[in-house]
């Protein structure tokens, strides 16, 4: 899907990569934090370089899917968050192993 987004590709083609990339973050959440590297940079030129009229739903469906894997990256932040304010005191109050 991520070669799909590439501006060599036909608009259609491209806005449907969108689509499945958005709905297969939205699906796997936490999952698909190892893509982000990958995907968010894509999605970024899109939103950069696709200006002309005929692309507002080229770019709309990048700011859409960029907004899904920013609250995707946010949840992993905050649960990892948590996990370290409940292990921390488990730490603290251990005695060292042995």
């Amino acid at each position: 899907l991520f070669r799909r987004l590439g501006a060599q590709n036909v608009r259609q083609v491209r806005e449907n990569a969108i689509t499945a990339i958005a709905v297969i973050a939205g699906v796997t959440e936490r999952h698909f934090v190892k893509f982000y590297p990958h995907v968010m940079p894509l999605l970024k030129d899109i939103v950069l370089r696709a200006t002309a009229k005929e692309e507002r739903t080229l770019r709309g469906k990048a700011f859409e899917c960029l907004s899904l894997l920013v609250s995707c990256l946010f949840l992993v932040k905050q649960m990892l968050a948590l996990v370290m304010r409940v292990l921390t005191p488990c730490r603290a109050d251990s005695q060292p192993l042995q």
